[in-house]
């Protein structure tokens, strides 16, 4: 549960303690995405929710049992990043490989330029396109030479969005394919 506001009540009774919870009425239309702990107005699941304007109806009641109604509207903007979950390698076409790219949540604006080819040894590549649409890409790399593991890292500064405008964190932990496009050479030193 996280926290989204602490309920006070003004009481002419000083000292007079008070208790909370969620009713049924004129705007009580969201009171299941919420509970109370206490004084403490409490998103459920607040992953799951999309960005907006929730509605609640809140009763305070105190000790000699008199009680208030109220509602509350509480607004729910997307500020988190969305993020890569996983790359993975596959063989595409012949000289291609595929990487799969998946996402968090639906993103939009990904692009060749988001990404950057990671080598060891003497692998080389490039990014000849990316296809895809809401949360699965498909990165394909070709001119592939050298040898050695090869893998597309999200870069930092990219244009990948969410739908309210978040960009996308790096990420450069995918897993990586080996090839080998050297051809091997014989050595003779002495053939009879």
């Amino acid at each position: 549960y996280v926290p989204v506001g602490t309920l006070q009540t003004s009481d002419t009774n000083r000292g007079d303690s008070h208790t909370y919870s969620l009713v049924s009425g004129a705007g009580s239309t969201d009171n299941g995405f919420f509970t109370l702990s206490g004084t403490s107005l409490q998103a459920i699941d607040p992953q799951s929710m999309d960005p907006g304007t929730y509605s609640v109806r809140v009763r305070t009641e105190d000790l000699g049992g008199l009680t208030r109604e109220e509602a509350f509207s509480i607004t729910v903007i997307d500020d988190i990043a969305p993020e890569v979950q996983s790359i993975t390698a596959a063989e595409g076409a012949a000289g291609n490989i595929e990487y799969t790219v998946t996402f968090n949540e639906d993103v939009q604006a990904v692009s060749s330029d988001d990404f950057t080819l990671t080598g060891t040894g003497t692998a080389t590549g490039s990014i000849a396109g990316v296809t895809g649409s809401g949360t699965v890409f498909t990165v394909t790399v070709n001119n592939l030479s050298g040898e050695g593991n090869l893998r597309p890292d999200l870069k930092d500064a990219n244009n990948i969005t969410d739908a309210s405008g978040n960009n996308a964190e790096a990420f450069n932990t995918g897993s990586s394919m080996y090839f080998d496009t050297v051809a091997p050479v014989i050595n003779a030193s002495s053939i009879s």
